[in-house]
């Protein structure tokens, strides 16, 4: 008897564990959330998330919304994704007046389309452009595809997260295509970013202010 009761508690360690599934529009568990960081790159750009989590499909708009304290000038918008085939991407920026409150109708004031050719993992970017960020508004920069499934990535951090110029407060993964309004509802900083990298033409703040990889 003792031994089959051995055998029984080694059958239960040995037993794979299963692990809750998180969607993708469910906030990661604060105890799977990790401090959350901007990466620095030569040339002011800034990196945000990770290839931590993918999730694929189309047609998607994903993107991240940030709050701004100090004006900067993007320069080109970068997201880490993976087309299946050859397919356009539709880079937009989205505002609404920052009035405290985060949610409510934003709209577009720039969007600008890029063919890429080639598919596989690869930073896919707007190309050349400038839009400057100015604090008297929220932003939302999106990516958005139409076509073909694509792979995209999101982190596992805890927003906000502190910019050279303000805040990302949090990624947004609702969306599809790209409308000429976009209305927010995520009311709070919990959800952790999309991969995406901005340039600017000019550091916006003292880099000793970040947390730098």
């Amino acid at each position: 008897m003792r031994n089959v009761a051995l055998a029984l508690v080694v059958l239960a360690l040995a037993a794979p564990v299963a692990l809750a599934q998180i969607g993708e529009t469910t906030p990661v568990p604060p105890g799977q959330l990790t401090p959350g960081k901007v990466v620095l790159g030569p040339n002011a750009v800034e990196t945000y998330g990770s290839t931590a989590s993918p999730w694929s499909g189309t047609p998607r708009e994903r993107g991240n919304l940030f709050a701004v304290t100090t004006s900067v000038n993007v320069t080109q918008m970068e997201w880490y994704i993976n087309p299946s085939a050859a397919e356009t991407f539709y880079f937009s920026i989205y505002r609404k007046t920052n009035d405290g409150t985060v949610t409510g109708t934003y709209d577009r004031v720039f969007i600008t389309s890029v063919p890429i050719a080639t598919a596989g993992d690869q930073w896919i970017g707007s190309g050349t452009m400038s839009y400057t960020l100015d604090p008297a508004y929220y932003y939302y920069l999106s990516v958005a595809w139409d076509t073909v499934s694509c792979v995209y990535y999101r982190s596992a951090e805890l927003t906000p997260i502190a910019t050279g110029f303000g805040q990302l407060l949090t990624g947004i993964p609702d969306g599809s295509g790209h409308p000429a309004t976009w209305t927010n509802t995520w009311a709070s900083g919990s959800f952790s970013p999309y991969h995406q990298r901005l340039t600017f033409d000019a550091v916006p703040v003292e880099l000793m202010t970040l947390s730098v990889e």
